[in-house]
């Protein structure tokens, strides 16, 4: 995976102001994180940057699960983020919710 700071273009001392932001709405959460949380966190920030806007929740998604496939894929990321991966790492990283972040026929929230 690509770095947070090469993509994103932040400083180092940036960097640190984001994830301490991000560390601060997780705790308001309740939420612990871990390496793989940070890693899910990251990966939506990436692609939030090289989308150019509003990436698909799905594409993300799916990727997550692949890239998370040695540990239960989808079932492991929904039990470290039981509303959605996708929608809270975007949350914690004060992003716009994703294009169909939730689908509502299937009762999902990606």
């Amino acid at each position: 995976m690509e770095s947070v700071l090469s993509v994103l273009g932040h400083t180092e001392a940036a960097e640190r102001e984001a994830r301490k932001a991000i560390e601060a709405r997780a705790r308001e959460r309740g939420i612990e994180l871990t390496e793989d949380h940070w890693k899910v966190i990251d990966l939506v920030r990436i692609r939030y940057a090289q989308a150019n806007g509003i990436p698909k929740a799905r594409e993300i998604a799916e990727e997550l699960w692949k890239l998370f496939e040695d540990k239960g894929g989808r079932k492991y990321l929904y039990e470290i983020f039981p509303e959605g991966p996708v929608n809270t790492a975007a949350e914690l990283a004060d992003l716009p919710k994703p294009l169909g972040a939730t689908d509502p026929s299937f009762g999902v929230a990606f």
